[in-house]
């Protein structure tokens, strides 16, 4: 069948590997496009969170906090 080909539409073999590669590498590319943007667009939408472990400090300052209100809950209930 190349063979056919290459009388028929006078092209050399190489013609049909270069096409076969650029139509392969532009669906490549476009599917890493297609993942690419999204992704970039929902990395710089979403917020930066802090985590727990910042400093010393605030984790304790934290855990006061929430243990003074837990206190001050339980003492409501039992009045």
């Amino acid at each position: 069948m190349m063979k056919d080909k290459l009388y028929k539409y006078n092209h050399k073999r190489f013609y049909y590997l270069a096409r076969k590669t650029l139509v392969v590498f532009s669906v490549v590319v476009g599917l890493g496009t297609a993942i690419a943007i999204p992704a970039t667009i929902n990395y710089f939408s979403t917020e930066t969170r802090t985590g727990l472990a910042e400093t010393s400090n605030n984790s304790e300052e934290v855990k006061n906090d929430s243990s003074d209100t837990s206190v001050e809950i339980t003492e409501s209930y039992n009045n």
